[in-house]
């Protein structure tokens, strides 16, 4: 599965808002090793979002109790994320929360795909895709989520 997507401004700026208030308050992921290098990465938000919130942001592709993990992230100047794979679930999303740089690649077994971070975009793909951000320069901010689901998309 590699399906995008565009959702609402009303949806991105409810999720900045959110990121805006952890980082004043420091909330972020402190207990083990991520791949987010030079970012304010959030621990799992996903109890704290409203049934209504999450079923505009899965937008009709997956149940809102499919949905397991959610964290903001926000990239510093000369922020990154690693080459990764989402190994404890079975599909995720990244939902651009600005234009920025930093694109994603996306590894598949037969081609590369190169995503350009704009405002309001959503990505539903694979878990075992691998993928990364490259340095972005710009303050890139995302949510990314993990979806657990007995429904499956043909492809990767």
């Amino acid at each position: 599965m590699y399906h995008i997507q565009y959702l609402n401004s009303k949806i991105v700026n409810y999720f900045n808002e959110k990121l805006d208030g952890y980082i004043k308050n420091n909330y972020r992921y402190t207990k083990s090793k991520v791949e987010t290098v030079n970012g304010f990465q959030t621990p799992n938000i996903v109890k704290e979002i409203k049934p209504e919130i999450k079923k505009q942001l899965l937008n009709g592709l997956f149940k809102t109790s499919d949905l397991i993990h959610l964290h903001l992230i926000h990239y510093n100047k000369g922020g990154r994320q690693g080459l990764h794979i989402h190994p404890h679930e079975v599909y995720s999303f990244i939902l651009y929360l600005n234009n920025a740089d930093g694109d994603t690649i996306f590894n598949f077994k037969d081609r590369t795909i190169i995503e350009k971070p704009k405002k309001g975009k959503i990505i539903f793909f694979h878990a075992k895709i691998p993928h990364k951000a490259k340095t972005s320069l710009k303050y890139k901010r995302v949510l990314v989520g993990a979806i657990e689901t007995k429904k499956r998309y043909p492809g990767y």
